[in-house]
């Protein structure tokens, strides 16, 4: 039986023999080799075939998962690393961390999806927020149900499985239904009860004027902000931990408020710090602008969702309805792909439609009336 190193060699030795041939019709896996191949072809073949029947080592869902987190360190980020240790915990904590791999199955990976979607509890994973009642969000359990299908398939990628038994886990539908930004009127209520710290206004400023994701908010140093050209250079996300930059810009509100905060920093270091007042000290960590946003909504009065993503969302929201296009909200985003900014950001609710339509209308929009309006004026005039 073979040992996990020699799995290793059996599936490097069997995959430079069909280089070396230059036959790339050899098989890949279990497929018979005809007798006429070398016997080093065949050995491999053999090896390879004896790892695949039988494994010496059993894999566990653990031990899986430890590798798999192992292979994306360094070529994911930080983030996207703990997004999937999350989700993937889910899944030990159901079919239990010593159960085998090759043994779990596409219905065993369906009960699983059918208990998170009926749990009654969130955050249960979660290393810090505590836990609360209430069924995990559609896009939540989306993700995890996504997070499990790319695992398996880089367990077969890698051939520590047989078959890819999430192959056939289908992904649970999302609501189509507009993101939830923050609204104007608890913008009003957060930024009144802010105005009483510089600190506070400069940030809860900077996530709605700029649409910045938390992560290049949290690490914005005053080096990378240019106040007298109202723009700024954010490190967001990106693979392998490398932040990609951007530029983002902000208003004259917002400039205001953070002239008045660089006074008091004096200019140097991060542009929000950990405490309100400390000039020096450490850069707000992504929690702890979540803290902040989420006192502020107490003080204020807010009940509905007031993360730092809501503020993004409220942005592209708050720019599509006043006109905007959306390759200038996806530019703005950064987003790659415009088509990302059309799934999130272009389904507008009932009542927009309305005013778009009455508005844009060929036929009897507010466009359309002032066009007629000025052709009479001329007719009346000539």
């Amino acid at each position: 039986m073979l040992s996990r190193a020699n799995h290793v060699c059996a599936h490097n030795a069997f995959n430079r023999s069909r280089k070396f041939s230059g036959d790339s019709s050899l098989p890949r896996t279990s497929e018979k080799l005809p007798p006429s191949r070398s016997g080093v072809q065949c050995l491999a073949h053999f090896l390879w075939e004896a790892h695949l029947n039988q494994l010496a080592i059993p894999l566990t869902l653990a031990a899986a998962t430890s590798e798999f987190l192992d292979a994306l360190a360094g070529v994911r980020s930080p983030h996207t690393v703990l997004w999937y240790r999350l989700a993937l915990k889910s899944l030990g904590d159901f079919l239990g961390d010593d159960c085998l791999v090759d043994r779990i199955t596409t219905h065993d990976l369906r009960r699983w999806r059918s208990a998170e979607a009926q749990r009654k509890e969130r955050w249960r994973t979660h290393p810090t927020r505590p836990r609360q009642r209430g069924e995990l969000s559609p896009w939540t359990l989306n993700d995890h149900v996504r997070a499990v299908r790319r695992f398996f398939q880089w367990l077969a990628d890698e051939a520590l499985i047989r078959q890819n038994p999430a192959r056939r886990l289908e992904l649970p539908p999302l609501p189509d239904e507009p993101p939830k930004g923050i609204s104007p009127a608890d913008l009003s209520k957060i930024l009144r009860v802010a105005e009483a710290n510089p600190r506070d206004l400069a940030l809860v400023l900077f996530l709605a004027d700029t649409g910045a994701r938390v992560g290049g908010v949290a690490g914005l140093r005053w080096e990378d902000v240019s106040l007298r050209h109202r723009c700024a250079t954010v490190r967001e996300k990106g693979r392998g931990g490398k932040r990609r930059s951007r530029t983002v810009y902000f208003g004259r509100r917002t400039q205001a408020a953070l002239e008045r905060w660089h006074q008091e920093t004096h200019g140097s270091g991060p542009v929000f710090s950990a405490q309100s007042t400390n000039r020096t000290g450490q850069p707000l960590t992504e929690c702890g602008i979540y803290q902040v946003l989420k006192r502020l909504a107490r003080r204020a009065g807010v009940k509905a969702r007031c993360n730092p993503h809501a503020f993004r969302h409220g942005f592209a929201r708050g720019m599509l309805e006043r006109g905007a296009n959306l390759a200038v909200v996806a530019q703005l985003l950064g987003h790659r792909d415009p088509a990302i900014t059309v799934r999130f950001y272009a389904r507008y609710a009932d009542q927009e439609l309305r005013k778009a339509h009455d508005r844009y209308s060929w036929l009897d929009g507010e466009r359309t009336q002032d066009w007629h309006d000025e052709k009479n004026s001329v007719s009346n005039r000539t």
